[in-house]
């Protein structure tokens, strides 16, 4: 059996004087997909929000492995209307993304000075990261 990555104990969250989440106990392993089902208002999002860590219980504990990365991603985000829909997407701080970034960087710069050859060589290095990575594959996965 998979090792459990996420452990909810007891969580208990109230608005006012409405409960919404009462003793939630839940267990997640590695490898299981999971969907969170309920009526409008029985705390999904909420339940998902603790979980991300962007709120905190009123009581209870989440654990997770170390080196867990949870993200919660709103239903209707707060996106910039100035940015492209791949811009929006891109905006990330993963390694790749930052990988990518520095590519389009050093690509755009040795455009205005193509004789830079510390550019040639900074943008050679970053093709070999690229490949190694498969980064170049970052933008159709998107």
């Amino acid at each position: 059996m998979a090792a459990t990555i996420l452990t909810l104990e007891a969580v208990t969250k109230q608005y006012d004087e409405r409960p919404l989440l009462q003793e939630v106990a839940l267990g997640i392993a590695a490898g299981v997909r999971v969907g969170v089902v309920g009526f409008n208002g029985s705390g999904k999002t909420t339940l998902l929000r603790i979980v991300a860590g962007i709120e905190q219980p009123d009581a209870g504990r989440v654990s997770m492995t170390r080196g867990l990365r949870v993200a919660y991603l709103p239903q209707n985000p707060a996106l910039n209307p100035d940015l492209t829909v791949l811009t929006q997407l891109f905006h990330d701080d993963t390694p790749t993304l930052r990988l990518v970034r520095a590519y389009e960087d050093v690509a755009d710069a040795l455009a205005h000075t193509p004789d830079d050859v510390l550019l040639q060589a900074k943008l050679s290095g970053l093709v070999e990261q690229m490949d190694a990575t498969g980064a170049w594959t970052v933008e159709q996965e998107a």
